[in-house]
């Protein structure tokens, strides 16, 4: 492909990078500014993203018997559960209920897309703090009206609530990472990009944790589980405002350089930061020489086109790598061995925490081992895991061993998502362009990365009743596609600074441009000759 020697040369590039960034260490300010942005966005994120899945029977009973209190004893029966009695009415049928549950979980998507689309444009008008500030306002609205639905007796609560919480998730995931990779030092940019990935799998998580029905997930307590989020969203609206904004978006986009000065060196704790201004001031400089941006030229200019192909490619392979399909059936999985339909829950929960682990393992590779191998393995060892459970569950039939091997492949599954892309997709996109393009491909990748959560939710049950034991082979070749396209397209970015990356697809793109002089040129020599 035109672009894998690019791809490749900053790879072997990436250990001796001249850098032109700013290095630094992790200062007080920077870990509690970090935080803050984890907590009240990344996390919350992954709470909504996991609160349904535990507690998902007793809701689907209170849509379908009308929300009615197991407290009661007048002539309206309550909510059919597992101490009630089975004669109770439902007030809509089967149907219906799953017509309603199927909204209300995918709704939350759709407001994610529509909030992943316009994040950029918020985010670089009126700066990453005030978005995040702002967006509160979203998450507590949303989970204030999942609160009420109880109450109100009404699922249309319910489904508002979810959307207004995708509105929320949806600026949440463009950006934290916008921020993270802003305020990072270059040779802690991969560790600190990764924190959004462990702060999405700590909220899913504990979400499932809390939905439990010995913890909340039960009849009485399920409105304080939903009330839950507003604890992170009163955490981060109390210490945001002692972080300092994006250095980058005040210097370059403010033009506030003694503004940005002053962050810097409250996030580095040092007041040697000229390396880093002159690196800004340098991109404002080349920033100048282009023309403006929009939506429409970062599919036109060449340049621009060809790391946001990399950009919603990546996060294509984290969605679209199984992993909604893993955890789905991660219970049936565990209930094949012999565990009871309770216990495998709770071991459904052990996947989740070893989500957890490997992400925060995964921290510390990230700018040691680089972006491109962790990606490309963690590909790979996704793509063996779905051969060995497809295998696991043609043999389980005649051999007990299989089951157990699905357990293995399944752990295998888990492990190598979290190192690759479970991680890196929501990162490596800021790092990939200037600050003027940075949120229009944000808002693009993010936007990708909703809809196909939103596909993979709505296809799999059908692929799993329609497919069978063949239900992991889509995505086998799927993963077998994204690493190939990972080896032959993407290039190392760990250590190197903007303008490096930046520089990578502009000479790849110059040389393509002299190439095609050369061939014009050939074509009119020959031409010339005939005549």
């Amino acid at each position: 492909m035109a672009t894998s020697s690019s791809a490749k040369l900053a790879g072997d590039a990436a250990s001796d990078s001249m850098e032109t960034g700013f290095s630094g260490k992790l200062t007080g300010m920077l870990a509690l500014s970090v935080f803050v942005s984890v907590i009240g966005c990344s996390f919350q994120f992954g709470f909504q993203n996991g609160v349904l899945n535990t507690p998902q029977k007793l809701l689907q009973d209170e849509y379908r018997y009308g929300f009615q209190s197991s407290e009661q004893t007048n002539d309206t029966q309550p909510v059919l559960s597992e101490d009630q009695t089975n004669d109770t009415q439902p007030v809509l049928s089967e149907d219906q209920t799953v017509l309603l549950w199927s909204v209300t979980v995918s709704i939350w998507a759709a407001g994610g897309m529509l909030a992943g689309f316009t994040g950029g444009f918020f985010a670089t008008k009126f700066g990453r703090k005030k978005t995040m500030l702002v967006n509160n306002v979203f998450l507590l609205v949303g989970a204030g009206l999942m609160v009420a639905a109880k109450y109100a007796q009404t699922p249309g609560l319910m489904i508002a609530g979810r959307i207004v919480l995708g509105i929320s998730n949806g600026y949440s995931t463009v950006v934290a990472p916008l921020y993270l990779n802003e305020i990072s030092p270059i040779n802690l940019r991969g560790a600190i990009g990764t924190l959004h990935q462990l702060g999405v799998t700590s909220g899913i998580l504990i979400a499932q944790v809390l939905g439990l029905k010995q913890v909340l997930g039960n009849l009485e307590m399920y409105p304080l589980l939903f009330g839950m989020p507003a604890v992170a969203s009163l955490i981060q609206l109390l210490l945001l405002p002692f972080c300092p904004e994006s250095p980058s978006w005040l210097y370059i986009t403010k033009s506030k350089p003694q503004k940005s000065k002053e962050a810097l060196i409250s996030l580095r704790g040092d007041t040697n930061v000229d390396e880093q201004l002159s690196a800004y001031n340098l991109e404002v400089t080349e920033i100048k020489q282009q023309a403006k941006l929009s939506f429409a030229s970062m599919f036109k200019l060449s340049h621009l086109r060809t790391p946001l192909l990399i950009a919603i490619v990546l996060q294509l392979s984290q969605q679209f790598s199984g992993i909604i399909a893993v955890l789905n059936y991660s219970t049936s999985i565990f209930i094949s061995v012999g565990l009871e339909e309770n216990e495998s829950q709770y071991a459904t929960l052990g996947t989740s925490g070893i989500l957890v682990t490997m992400t925060i393992i995964s921290v510390g590779f990230m700018d040691r081992i680089g972006r491109r191998p962790l990606h490309l393995g963690g590909l790979s060892g996704c793509l063996l895991s779905m051969i060995l459970i497809t295998i696991a569950l043609f043999m389980q039939e005649k051999y007990d061993w299989a089951k157990y091997l699905s357990i293995v492949a399944l752990v295998l599954f888990i492990v190598m998502f979290a190192i690759g892309p479970g991680s890196i997709p929501w990162f490596i996109t800021a790092e990939l362009f200037d600050q003027t393009a940075r949120p229009y491909a944000i808002s693009l990748a993010t936007l990708v990365n909703w809809l196909a959560n939103l596909i993979s939710g709505l296809v799999f049950p059908y692929m799993q009743r329609g497919l069978g034991l063949y239900v992991f082979v889509p995505f086998i070749i799927l993963l077998a596609l994204f690493a190939i396209f990972t080896y032959f397209k993407v290039p190392e970015t760990k250590n190197k600074s903007t303008e490096e990356i930046v520089a990578i697809f502009q000479s790849a793109d110059q040389s393509k441009h002299s190439i095609h002089q050369k061939d014009e040129t050939a074509n009119s020599a020959y031409q010339m000759k005939d005549l």
